[in-house]
């Protein structure tokens, strides 16, 4: 039996209005989803109906999320490491957006954020 795959359009259209992770205040839509990196509440950001990708800061280091190739919880999401030092860190980031995610439309928001993290 194969095995049926959902169009990303028609997966957001079903959760566009209501899911756990969006966020209304007063005239923002944001979203909470963990690999979102403008975490706006928008089709072309969201991490769970294509892949994406997202920069954190944990305390001091700073880490890129990607969805993972599992379904299993603890393996839902991978992280890569970031240098602290700025131009090791756009160049570690620009990398991951072009090639492990593959989604350049999305190194700009990338590098925006990552350097923002920096300071």
């Amino acid at each position: 039996m194969a095995s049926t795959q959902v169009c990303a359009d028609v997966i957001w259209s079903v959760v566009k209005k209501s899911n756990s992770f969006r966020v209304k205040r007063d005239t923002l839509d944001l979203s909470r989803e963990p690999v979102n990196v403008t975490n706006l509440h928008a089709y072309k950001y969201s991490g769970f109906v294509q892949k994406s990708l997202s920069v954190t800061a944990t305390g001091s280091k700073l880490s890129a999320v990607l969805p993972g190739k599992k379904t299993a919880p603890k393996d839902a999401f991978h992280s890569v490491g970031v240098s602290n030092n700025v131009a090791k860190g756009n160049k570690t980031v620009n990398a991951i957006a072009w090639k492990v995610a593959g989604r350049p439309d999305l190194r700009n928001a990338a590098l925006a954020r990552v350097t923002k993290l920096h300071k």
